[in-house]
């Protein structure tokens, strides 16, 4: 048989607690409804939940430990003479959709013994629709329960959920776009102490400098590696990737750095610096 948990709070998520027992085991974790389907339970049995309500603030609050029990078996069996409630089902398209992206929910609800006739989707950011096959937008990003409720011509419900995550639309364009990585600094110039002087054919260099790279696909990036005559000299993982070489040398060098992607890509790019104290 099936039935509905329902309470009513406005934290971030929450753990569901369900069980014959108690202290109840965790059902499910992250939940950001207040509304859950627990599936099918057994007949003429007591069970008991409780709800961990997350704040937004790390805070957590515990709910009393409530209890029901189930209706006895003939009620609603298949065979009985009596109404089956209908079974909930949807799906949606695209799977992983971008902020501001429409998104095409397809009701595939089914009911055996009678005609479904009102549907009520819960998105997961506090909007519904009561549609058969909505179509919402969100505005950002994050994953997202949606719940679909469906009720018969004989009144009886069923619900199901799925979990869906939204992306940013950079975020995406940055997930396809190529590894790549090239020196920006020096450039064919004359630096003192870091201090870009003048234009040359080749780049001269008198104490210190920031070698600094420009990357593309930057949200597959997990490190950047500064070499010289590759010798391993630092590593970077965050913007801007850049190091500071003050080491006191003379003569030319080979300024290179390498990027790696978090998918085993490796990419890199050089220069031949000459190099004064």
């Amino acid at each position: 048989m099936n039935t509905n948990l329902r309470w009513s709070s406005n934290a971030q998520s929450y753990n569901v607690y369900l069980g014959k027992t108690t202290p109840s085991p965790l059902l499910v974790s992250s939940w950001t409804s207040t509304f859950f389907d627990p599936g099918s339970l057994e007949y003429e049995t007591t069970y008991y939940w409780k709800i961990v309500a997350h704040s937004k603030d790390g805070q957590l609050k515990e709910s009393s430990t409530w209890s029901f029990t189930t209706a006895k078996k003939n009620i609603g069996d298949p065979g009985s003479g009596q109404n089956q409630p209908p079974q909930a089902d949807f799906n949606f398209l695209p799977t992983t959709p971008k902020t501001d992206e429409e998104v095409f929910f397809q009701d595939e609800s089914t009911d055996n013994d009678g005609d479904i006739v009102s549907w009520y989707w819960e998105f997961g950011d506090n909007h519904i629709s009561v549609e058969r096959n909505p179509v919402h937008v969100y505005t950002k990003t994050g994953v997202y329960t949606v719940t679909l409720t469906v009720e018969d011509n004989s009144g009886a419900k069923n619900s199901t959920y799925n979990s869906l995550v939204v992306i940013d639309t950079q975020e995406d364009d940055q997930n396809t776009t190529p590894l790549s990585i090239r020196i920006v600094k020096p450039e064919k110039a004359f630096y003192f102490n870091n201090k870009r002087i003048l234009t040359l054919h080749t780049p001269i260099v008198i104490g210190s400098i920031n070698i600094e790279v420009q990357v593309s696909g930057e949200a597959r990036i997990e490190k950047i590696e500064f070499y010289i005559d590759d010798e391993l000299k630092a590593t970077d993982t965050t913007k801007p990737y850049a190091w500071t070489w003050s080491e006191k040398t003379l003569g030319r060098h080979i300024i290179k750095a390498v990027a790696y992607g978090n998918t085993g890509e490796r990419v890199s790019d050089e220069t031949i610096v000459t190099k004064f104290l």
